[in-house]
């Protein structure tokens, strides 16, 4: 074991967990992409791409996607089923600076809008943390068809309602 207490990732390790650093990697690829997909467990969340899921949510697949590509549905990162910015935003970015993106565990969620352009309606935070503050040009997100802009935020406010505390919803976020 190296002296500092740290050892070596193993290269399956480094398969799944990116290091991002904005002076060597600066967009997903290809590779990490087919990992993403093939790591996530779809059958573990019937409620997002099983038998229980909405019938307002057609899943499409997981894309690699432009930043240029994504609308922002709103102004100064206010997001649309928070009543504030998610306060657990610097925990999120902490996570991904010690610990990597990890291509294991659930992704951001994307619907595809008419206009070809996308709208995040899951994972802004580390969304904007890729972008703005990794240097990050893409992202990996799993692609959804929505009709309806209501759907998209009841399924937003389920999903920060029903996972790990980093994107948690606060009482002011489901009253809005």
């Amino acid at each position: 074991m190296p002296l500092d207490g740290v050892v070596a990732m193993t290269s399956a390790e480094k398969e799944v967990v990116i290091n991002l650093n904005p002076d060597n990697v600066t967009k997903f690829t290809n590779e990490n992409l087919a990992t993403y997909d093939r790591l996530r467990v779809k059958e573990a969340y019937p409620r997002i791409f099983g038998t229980q899921s909405p019938s307002y949510l057609k899943y499409v697949g997981p894309e690699l996607i432009n930043f240029s590509d994504i609308e922002l549905d709103n102004k100064m990162f206010e997001q649309t089923v928070r009543a504030n910015i998610n306060p657990k935003g610097p925990d999120v970015r902490d996570d991904i600076r010690f610990n990597g993106f990890n291509l294991a565990e659930l992704g951001i969620f994307a619907v595809r809008l008419k206009n070809g352009k996308y709208l995040i309606m899951e994972g802004r935070s580390r969304s904007k943390m890729l972008r703005e503050e990794f240097g990050m040009t893409n992202v990996i997100a799993d692609v959804f068809d929505v009709e309806e802009i209501a759907d998209i935020i009841r399924f937003a406010l389920f999903m920060n309602s029903s996972k790990k505390p980093f994107g948690e919803a606060s009482y002011e976020d489901i009253r809005n």
